[in-house]
C-alpha cells in the first residue's frame, strides 16, 4: 500500500522473488511462481511482479499455490515510500476451510535481532531469515534462557540470495522445553511464527537488539 494521501503521485515498483540454492552457502537464483491480483488476473513474468500504486491506494497479490514447493523470499523496490504485509494462510487438505492465518510485516536488514522462544508441550517457533546482500553472511544463532544465560549456539554461512527456515527445535535438536530468546547475528532479514499443537500459528515478530553502536531507537 502507498501511505501518501489520496490524489498524491503514484509510486511504481517491483517484487522480485529469489529461490534458495540447494547449498546454503551458494548463490540464490530466480524463483518463478504464479500470482494473481485482487481481481484474479495473472500478474508478473518470471520471478518479477511490477506494480503502480496511486497515493493512498493498495495492491493485493495472491500466490496460486500451483507447482512444486520452493523456498525463498521476496524483495520489494519502489520509487517512493510504500508499506507491505505478507499473509500466511493454512487450509485443510481439501482447500475449503481456513484453519489458521497470520500477517507478517515487511522486514529490514538488522545486524542483531532477537526472537522470543516459548516452546515445549507441542509448541514450537518457526524462524526464517534471508541474506539479500551481494555477499555471503556469517550467521550465529544463540539461545538464551530467561536469565540471559546462553545455553545453545550454532553458526553457518548463508550465501547471497539464500534464506533458511526451520523450527527452533530443528536448529537445536534436543532443546528442552523453555522460555527465553533466540538471538540472530548477521546482516539479515528475519520473521517468525509460533506454532501450537495441531498447526495453529501466530505472528512472533523479531525485535532489534540494541548495542552502543546500533541503538534500537533512532
Amino acid at each position: 500500500s502507498c501511505p501518501a494521501a489520496a490524489g498524491s503521485a503514484a509510486v511504481s515498483g517491483s517484487v522480485t522473488l529469489t529461490r534458495d540454492n540447494s547449498v546454503l552457502s551458494g548463490l540464490g537464483t530466480a524463483m518463478s511462481v504464479s500470482f494473481v491480483d485482487e481481481g484474479g488476473a495473472p500478474v508478473g513474468a518470471g520471478n518479477t511482479i511490477t506494480f503502480q500504486i496511486p497515493g493512498g491506494g493498495s495492491r493485493k497479490f495472491t500466490l496460486t499455490g500451483t507447482g512444486a514447493f520452493q523456498g525463498g523470499f521476496a524483495t520489494v523496490n519502489s520509487t517512493g515510500p510504500i508499506s507491505g504485509t505478507a499473509v500466511f494462510s493454512l487450509f485443510n487438505t481439501a482447500g475449503t476451510q481456513l484453519i489458521a492465518e497470520a500477517g507478517v510485516p515487511s522486514a529490514a536488514v538488522t545486524s542483531k535481532q532477537s526472537i522470543f522462544v516459548d516452546i515445549g508441550n507441542g509448541f514450537d517457533v518457526g524462524v526464517a531469515y534471508a541474506n539479500p546482500s551481494g555477499g555471503s553472511a556469517n550467521v550465529t544463532l544463540r539461545v538464551l534462557n530467561s536469565n540471559a544465560q546462553q545455553i545453545l549456539t550454532t553458526t553457518q554461512a548463508l550465501g547471497s540470495g539464500n534464506h533458511k527456515a526451520a523450527f527452533v527445535s530443528e536448529f537445536f535438536p534436543g532443546i528442552p522445553p523453555m522460555s527465553g530468546t533466540m538471538q540472530i547475528e548477521g546482516d539479515l532479514l528475519a520473521i517468525a511464527l509460533r506454532f501450537a499443537p495441531g498447526g495453529i500459528f501466530t505472528t512472533l515478530p523479531p525485535v532489534q537488539v540494541a548495542t552502543m553502536m546500533e541503538p534500537a531507537m533512532k
